[in-house]
């Protein structure tokens, strides 16, 4: 199904482009002001938090004598420089239950747009009947952004209309416009598959008993709403199921017969665990478990892989990291045949360049260019190389693409810091 001028829920068309504009760069804002990394979001919680904080000036009441015809209102006091967000106390229906009672988070999130574009700034007595219509879009808009952000909702497993709207805590009419908008309602109806609803893992397949990255058991026909691709893990020979390149120590001459590195002895196979019960499946590079018995694999138990949790965690940061590089006109893009980088820098006598890029994986963010390698310590060795600037040169030329910067990193560096143990002191110890 195509967007068509007939649909009623598109409105963008309605909204200049330099508003438009202007939405994209405050919604980005907002997600980095409050560090918004997990949906969905609360708005109640959310505005609570804000006015207990006070990182923004927000005061909150409900009261039982709104028109039926209103949900809520901002109201701006000059005088103090701050705002009041008014609820209709009878259409408040918390926590949320069903489409119409989470239709209080969007109105929420659409107080705040109108803060957050600054629509306070000219009276409304100022404002045109138009001017209003469209301050109500915009907030509109800029509501589902951050309620069901594209990167989410474009990638969303669609089991049903409700379905989605649940797990967005918004209605299913906030759903339906948010898709029109990014002209994307054809999604409603594209094929559902299998997701893991614990870690969002979409990497299942149908004759898996357990999940993969986290373990979890997996009933039948189990699909998640969102979906997260694991791509921490090693390439996997297709042949003899077994890595390439040593993910211990990075060697890469590697026999056909080696079941071990013949340098720092690690095994190359990711294999389960269980010995006992006679398993023996041979995992996925980026499996923690054992997808067949959920025992954990070869890999985990030797600290090769971390766990899901911190890197579910990296990996956003890490996509943040890539969206604020792109910009509000850009979406980051796959280098694609990046492994031949390596070779063309060999024939151009770059050895040492050509052997640590090895691989490394690319992404063009705006006219930046991303280069991943596999931890910090060869990033570190990239940057200190007197060569290193040849990429850039050498990736126009190879790529046809236009880049102005370069940036070497590892997914190391996306990793969340864990907060330093607090020392004890002897006298605290109750035994």
């Amino acid at each position: 199904m195509c967007h068509s001028s007939k649909d009623s829920y598109y409105t963008l068309d309605k909204i200049p482009q330099h508003r438009i504009e202007y939405i994209t760069k405050r919604v980005k804002d907002f997600i980095k002001d409050f560090e918004l990394k997990y949906w969905p979001l609360d708005c109640v919680k959310l505005i609570l938090k804000i006015q207990e904080e006070q990182c923004l000036p927000i005061h909150i009441k409900s009261i039982p004598n709104l028109s039926h015809k209103t949900d809520a209102a901002t109201v701006y006091s000059r005088e103090f420089g701050n705002f009041l967000i008014i609820v209709n106390r009878n259409k408040i229906h918390y926590p949320f239950e069903m489409s119409k009672h989470r239709r209080l988070n969007f109105t929420l999130a659409h107080e705040i747009a109108h803060i957050y574009l600054k629509h306070y700034e000219l009276p409304d007595k100022y404002k045109t009947e138009n001017d209003l219509y469209i301050e109500e879009l915009e907030a509109d808009e800029f509501a589902g952004r951050i309620l069901m952000p594209e990167s989410k909702i474009s990638t969303c497993n669609f089991t049903s209309l409700e379905n989605v709207a649940e797990h967005f805590n918004v209605s299913e009419w906030a759903v339906l416009k948010r898709l029109s908008n990014l002209k994307c309602s054809h999604l409603r109806f594209s094929k559902t598959f299998l997701v893991c609803e614990n870690c969002e893992n979409v990497e299942i397949n149908p004759n898996d008993s357990y999940c993969k990255i986290c373990g979890m058991f997996l009933k039948n026909g189990t699909r998640g709403v969102t979906t997260m691709k694991y791509d921490d893990g090693f390439k996997i020979n297709e042949n003899t199921m077994k890595v390439s390149v040593c993910p211990k120590c990075g060697n890469s001459a590697i026999g056909e017969f080696d079941e071990y590195c013949p340098i720092c002895g690690q095994y190359l196979f990711n294999e389960c665990t269980n010995d006992c019960g006679g398993c023996h499946t041979t995992a996925p590079g980026n499996a923690r478990y054992c997808p067949k018995c959920g025992n954990i694999t070869t890999f985990y138990n030797s600290n090769l892989l971390p766990n899901w949790e911190p890197t579910r965690e990296a990996l956003l940061n890490k996509m943040e990291f890539e969206e604020n590089l792109s910009g509000t006109s850009n979406t980051a893009e796959d280098i694609k045949d990046w492994d031949t980088m390596g070779f063309a820098l060999f024939l151009e006598g770059y050895t040492l360049l050509s052997t640590l890029l090895e691989n490394s994986t690319a992404k063009q963010c705006g006219e930046t260019l991303v280069v991943y390698v596999k931890d910090t310590s060869i990033k570190d060795r990239i940057l200190n190389c007197k060569n290193v600037g040849i990429l850039t040169s050498m990736a126009k030329s190879q790529f046809k693409i236009t880049v102005n910067d370069i940036k070497i990193t590892a997914l190391q560096d996306f990793y969340p810091v864990a907060p330093e143990p607090v020392p004890i002191d002897d006298g605290d110890i109750p035994f």
